[in-house]
């Protein structure tokens, strides 16, 4: 029991149909419920808050955070561990994002176009090369707002880990930097034309060109 503890926590979670904010019972009547000790609770509420699924808050008790977010974590967690090599993250990415493009060209409300249009403005005035690949992943992830489905949006949240070496400043360059925002516009553009197909156009062109600008030493496969 004490070794599957964590996943029987998240069983009865569901079983109580707890939400986002809802208290947990306390440690005392889970170890009654499940009948183990309470150090075997308090144990398996710590896989579970690192995790990203609970979260304690000093003299009030444990609460359950957004699922979304412990997904996004966990993902983000197994890229990293899995040691990707720099084509497949990008790989992943080809297989992904122009379809993020083009359901955000389906669904992006004038506010979402709006918050994109200005996080490419920002990208384009910043002059710290140190700063320009944080603005990269902040269009990324306002890209993925805009589809207006949370599980696309923490999916993105969970890449940006793993792909941080490959916005690293030591990659960047004058020249990498004005290609990028350009490549922003067009996908933009093609997303206020709620043109679908040539989103995913533009967002795959993106990406291809971002890939051949990276010249990293292979890292060792992962099983």
């Amino acid at each position: 029991m004490t070794a599957s503890l964590p996943s029987t926590i998240l069983r009865l979670i569901e079983d109580l149909g707890l939400a986002p904010g809802d208290q947990l019972p306390p440690e005392r009547e889970l170890a009654q419920r499940f009948r183990v000790s309470r150090g075997s609770i308090r144990e398996a509420m710590k896989t579970l808050a690192a995790q990203g699924v609970i979260a304690s808050r000093h003299g009030a008790g444990t609460f359950l955070v957004s699922p979304l977010r412990a997904f996004s974590q966990a993902l983000g967690r197994a890229l990293t561990d899995a040691r990707c090599r720099i084509d497949a993250l990008f790989e992943l990415r080809l297989a992904l994002e122009p379809g993020i493009a083009a359901l955000a060209a389906r669904k992006a409300t004038p506010s979402h176009t709006q918050a994109i249009a200005e996080a490419i403005a920002l990208q384009e005035a910043e002059t710290d090369p140190a700063r320009w690949g944080a603005y990269d992943h902040a269009i990324h992830t306002e890209f993925a707002r805009a589809t207006g489905n949370l599980l696309v949006e923490e999916l993105v949240t969970a890449l940006a880990a793993p792909l941080a070496e490959t916005r690293d400043e030591g990659l960047q360059s004058p020249e990498r930097h004005a290609a990028s925002v350009a490549g922003h516009r067009q996908i933009l553009e093609a997303i206020l034309a709620h043109d679908p197909a040539a989103a995913a156009l533009a967002m795959e062109a993106h990406i291809l060109w971002s890939h051949t600008l990276i010249q990293l030493p292979p890292k060792e496969e992962y099983s």
